[in-house]
């Protein structure tokens, strides 16, 4: 058991060797951006298609004379696009990549340690500020995004008001 203050982070009643950290919080930070990077990106893919699709076949059924269909192809491809947007997935999954990209530099770091440089205090510093920070930013990211978003909604209600 390693009770020297370099050798193990303290957290409350909670204390946790930075080979008990890597094991359990970044592998589960990690497995985590692992899987909903690829998650997400499926889900924007398919959308975006089906959006694409029920646009062509709007002009599709314009030639075909059914021009009356088109409102509604296009009533859903536009709540579709709605769903991308609303859940800020485009920004979800850059800042997933991000963080991965991140936890990928930091796991060629920690192999590359020697024994000894593991159990410094300072490394076990570095390696956990930079896990929670990753979760940190990806929370910023998309936090800020629907702030911006929250904003562009009322200037545009605003806006409207002025014109009424």
């Amino acid at each position: 058991e390693l009770d020297e203050p370099e050798h193990v982070l303290t957290l409350d009643d909670c204390r946790l060797s930075i080979d008990e950290y890597m094991i359990t919080r970044f592998e589960e930070v990690y497995d985590n951006h692992k899987t909903q990077a690829p998650r997400l990106d499926k889900i924007i893919t398919r959308l975006r298609f089906f959006i694409f699709v029920f646009t062509s076949m709007g002009a599709m059924l314009v030639y075909l004379g059914l021009a009356g269909w088109v409102a509604v192809l296009m009533a859903i491809a536009a709540s579709l696009s709605s769903i991308i947007d609303d859940k800020q997935m485009p920004i979800r999954l850059m800042a997933s990549n991000n963080a991965r990209i991140e936890l990928e530099k930091l796991i060629c770091y920690w192999q590359g340690l020697s024994v000894i440089e593991r159990r410094r205090f300072s490394t076990a510093s570095y390696i956990v500020e930079t896990v929670e920070s990753t979760v940190i930013a990806e929370l910023l990211a998309y936090s800020q995004s629907i702030r911006s978003q929250q904003a562009a909604s009322e200037n545009n209600k605003r806006d409207k008001q002025r014109t009424d």
